[in-house]
């Protein structure tokens, strides 16, 4: 999926905190007090709702989007508002065209202006520093009000073929809790980019390992792909 990478990026930092103009500093009581001088207009949320984050990253809902497209190599400007306009966008729409299975940018009119942004992570799911009080957060796409998507990667077309490294056998996904496992982009618990398969999933094994196969599968987004699961989640037969 194009934007994996921004998507990766933005799951990794579900749970940190908010604080108006934040770029993944550090919270601490020094950090609120300029935050508040340089946006006195925001100086409450910051200095007595944002003590709560101290001691841990934080984020604004325009620089989480902006470091996301960065880690994907795009380069969005400071600012919801500005993003929309300036944005290197190459398609963009109201949310009731939202693609289905993409990774895409969501933004949240009031006005004249687009006062919220985050990232849909083209499984039906977005990741957005909410606001001061929540942080960021991985919630349904429509449990909020967006009202526009834009992208800055071309539709996506139908996958090519992978050929196949080795004798081929079928399998099943197996956890013993019953959640999803992780489909990962390389052979390493360390690679952050990754998507889910549901248990019971039955995958074609390309490469089997001792620790690590090589496998194609149905991910939980809808879209088969093929990247690396520990073997241990694999039963055949």
């Amino acid at each position: 999926m194009t934007g994996e990478r921004a998507a990766a990026f933005a799951r990794s930092k579900i749970g940190q905190g908010y604080i108006y103009g934040a770029k993944g500093q550090t919270c601490t009581a020094a950090f609120r007090r300029q935050q508040a001088a340089q946006y006195p207009d925001q100086a409450q949320n910051i200095l007595v709702t944002g003590a709560k984050w101290d001691g841990r990253p934080v984020w604004d809902c325009a620089q989480l989007t902006r470091f996301s497209a960065k880690a994907a190599g795009v380069e969005l400007p400071s600012g919801a508002t500005s993003q929309w306009r300036k944005g290197p966008w190459k398609r963009k729409g109201t949310i009731d065209s939202l693609p289905e299975g993409e990774v895409v940018y969501l933004y949240r009119q009031k006005g004249s202006i687009m006062q919220h942004t985050g990232l849909a992570l083209g499984d039906g799911t977005c990741v957005h520093a909410r606001g001061t009080a929540y942080g960021v957060v991985h919630q349904p796409v429509r449990d909020y009000p967006w009202t526009h998507w834009a992208s800055p990667w071309e539709a996506e077309s139908a996958p090519q073929p992978v050929e196949p490294l080795g004798p081929m056998t079928e399998a099943t996904v197996y956890a013993e809790n019953g959640l999803p496992v992780k489909l990962r982009n390389k052979p390493s618990q360390g690679e952050n980019l990754y998507w889910h398969v549901r248990s019971d999933t039955p995958v074609t094994i390309r490469q089997p390992g001792e620790e690590w196969s090589q496998i194609t599968a149905l991910c939980t987004d809808g879209i088969r792909r093929t990247g690396w699961m520990m073997s241990r989640f694999l039963v055949q037969g």
